[in-house]
C-alpha cells in the first residue's frame, strides 16, 4: 500500500516538533487575523487540529501528526491573505508555489503521502502570508534600500516629499484648504496632517492605531478619522483639528470592528466597518449617539460612496463579487449587483457614474448608479485601489497597488492617456487642483507629481 506509514527514527520528530514551533507561533499571533473571522476562531483552529490529529494517533496507532494538523488548519484559518501575499509576485507566484511541495515529496520521503501533503499545504500558505506580512508593513526587509531604487525610477515631474518613517495610506480634507490629514498603517500611531504649501508634516496625538481614511466633517474646521487598527469591539472615530492634529471629540461605534470609512449626510454620520461587514448611523453632534447598526453581506466591507440627494450608500467588499446598496433612511440593503470578485476603491465621478476599483482584475467598473448597469470597463495596471478625477480635464487617476503606477484616463472614452510610476505599494492618491498636482501615498512617503510635467501637451 503507498500510505502505509513508516515509523519515523524519535530524534526525526522531535527535530520537526521544535521547527513547527515557529510556525504556530507566526501563524497563529502574526497570521491570525480577524478580517474575516473572530479572534477565537485562531485558538478555534488549533483546538480542531488537535482533536483530528489525536483521533487518527487512536485509529492509527503510528500516526503523529498532531503537529501537522495544527499548523495545516492555522494556515487554513489564514488562506486569503496567504494568497493574497502571492499576488505580491504576480506571475513569479506560480514557480513559488510549486517549489514547495516538490521539494517536501521527493526529498522527504520517510513520511506518509497525508504527512506530505499536509506539510506541502502549510508550506505554501505559510510563503504566502511571509510575503504578505513583509509587502504590506515592509518590517523584514531593508527599507532604505527599496525605496532607493524606487527613488531612482521615479520619472521626472514626480519627487518624494515626505519620506519614510511614514507609511502613508491616503489623505483628506476639504479642497482649497490648504491642511488636509494623512491616513497611514499601524506602525505609526500619532495622527498626522499636512500642510500644502509647504509640505511640512504635522504630528499631533497618540492615536495608539492605524487610520485607514480621512474625511472632512461638513460644517466643522475637523476632520474624521476612522481608527481602524484597533481591532476591538467598541471602535473610535477621532475628530481632529486639521492645523494641530490634535484630537476635538472622540467617537465610540458599539459593535464596530475596524472602522475603515465616515460619510456625513444632514444630521447623520455613518461609519463603515471592515471586519464586522456592519454600517453604523450615528448622530453628527455630540453626543454622537448610535442610533441603528446594519450588518452588511459579503466578507470585507472595503470603501463607501454615498449618494446624499438621494440618500443612498454603495459599498465595496475585497473578498466578495458584489457590490451593496444601501438605503440610508431605511437602514437596510436594497440591492447586490455582482461585478466580479474584489473591489475596493469606490467613487462618484464628475459625470454622476460609480467609479469601482477592481485589484486582481486590473480594470476599473463604471456602473450607472440608478439601475446598477456596468457601462464600462477601464483596463487598468496591477492593483487598482485608490480614484481621483480632475473634472475640468475630464480625467481619471487610478492608483495602481502592486505595479506602483498611476494611470491617467479620459472619462469621455475610457482611454488611456498616460502611466506613470509613482513608488512602491501606492496607497491613495490626491488631487490637489490648486497647485495642479497629485499627492501620492506610497510605501516609501509622499510622493508629489506635477502634471505639467508629466501630461502630454
Amino acid at each position: 500500500m503507498a500510505d502505509i506509514e513508516k515509523k519515523p527514527s524519535r530524534v526525526i520528530t522531535v527535530i520537526g516538533a521544535v521547527i513547527a514551533l515557529p510556525f504556530i507561533y507566526l501563524l497563529y499571533f502574526i497570521g491570525a487575523n480577524q478580517y474575516v473571522f473572530p479572534a477565537w476562531c485562531g485558538l478555534a483552529a488549533v483546538v480542531v487540529g488537535l482533536l483530528i490529529g489525536l483521533s487518527l494517533r487512536l485509529v492509527r496507532k503510528r500516526s503523529g501528526h498532531e503537529i501537522s494538523w495544527v499548523i495545516a488548519l492555522l494556515a487554513l484559518y489564514n488562506v486569503h491573505m496567504s494568497v493574497g501575499g502571492y499576488l505580491y509576485l504576480n506571475w513569479w507566484a506560480l514557480p513559488a508555489a510549486a517549489v514547495v511541495p516538490a521539494v517536501v515529496f521527493f526529498i522527504f520521503r520517510r513520511r506518509s503521502f497525508l504527512w506530505r501533503g499536509l506539510f506541502s499545504f502549510t508550506m505554501i500558505f505559510f510563503l504566502g502570508l511571509t510575503m504578505m506580512q513583509i509587502h504590506r508593513n515592509f518590517d523584514f526587509i531593508d527599507k532604505q534600500e527599496l525605496c532607493a531604487d524606487a527613488q531612482n525610477r521615479l520619472p521626472e515631474g514626480v519627487t518624494l516629499v515626505v519620506p519614510q518613517p511614514l507609511h502613508p495610506y491616503d489623505f483628506g480634507g476639504v479642497p482649497g484648504n490648504d491642511y488636509i490629514g494623512v491616513a497611514y498603517g499601524e506602525m505609526q500611531h500619532y495622527l498626522f496632517t499636512l500642510y500644502l504649501p509647504s509640505m511640512k508634516l504635522i504630528r499631533g496625538d497618540d492615536a495608539k492605531s492605524g487610520i485607514q481614511r480621512v474625511e472632512p466633517v461638513p460644517g466643522k474646521s475637523l476632520l474624521a478619522m476612522p481608527a481602524w487598527g484597533q481591532r476591538g469591539v467598541e471602535e473610535t472615530v477621532y475628530l481632529v483639528d486639521p492645523e494641530s492634529a490634535q484630537i476635538r471629540e472622540t467617537v465610540r461605534i458599539p459593535g464596530c470592528r475596524n472602522a475603515f470609512e465616515t460619510a456625513f449626510i444632514n444630521d447623520r454620520m455613518y461609519v463603515l466597518c471592515e471586519t464586522s461587514h456592519s454600517l453604523h448611523e450615528l448622530q453628527a453632534e455630540s453626543p454622537y449617539r448610535l442610533l441603528r447598526s446594519l450588518t452588511l453581506p459579503g466578507m470585507n466591507s472595503y470603501d463607501m460612496a454615498v449618494d446624499g440627494e438621494t440618500g443612498r450608500g454603495f459599498i465595496t467588499d475585497w473578498l466578495s463579487p458584489y457590490l451593496v446598496e444601501v438605503d440610508l433612511a431605511a437602514m437596510q440593503v436594497t440591492r447586490k449587483k455582482w461585478i466580479g470578485w474584489s473591489a475596493l476603491g469606490i467613487a462618484f465621478g464628475p459625470d454622476g457614474m460609480l467609479y469601482v476599483a477592481q485589484p486582481f482584475s486590473r480594470r476599473v467598473r463604471v456602473v450607472e448608479p440608478k439601475d446598477l448597469n456596468i457601462v464600462r470597463t477601464i483596463a487598468a495596471g496591477y492593483g487598482p485601489r485608490d480614484l481621483e478625477f480632475d473634472p475640468e480635464r475630464g480625467l481619471l487617476f487610478i492608483g495602481n497597488y502592486f505595479d506602483g503606477t498611476v494611470d491617467v484616463v479620459s472619462l469621455a472614452d475610457g482611454g488611456r492617456i498616460t502611466r506613470f510610476f509613482a513608488g512602491e505599494l501606492l496607497r491613495g492618491i490626491w488631487f490637489d487642483a490648486g497647485g495642479d498636482r497629485l499627492l501620492l501615498a506610497t510605501g516609501c512617503g509622499v510622493c508629489l507629481a506635477d502634471l505639467q510635467k508629466l501630461l502630454p501637451n
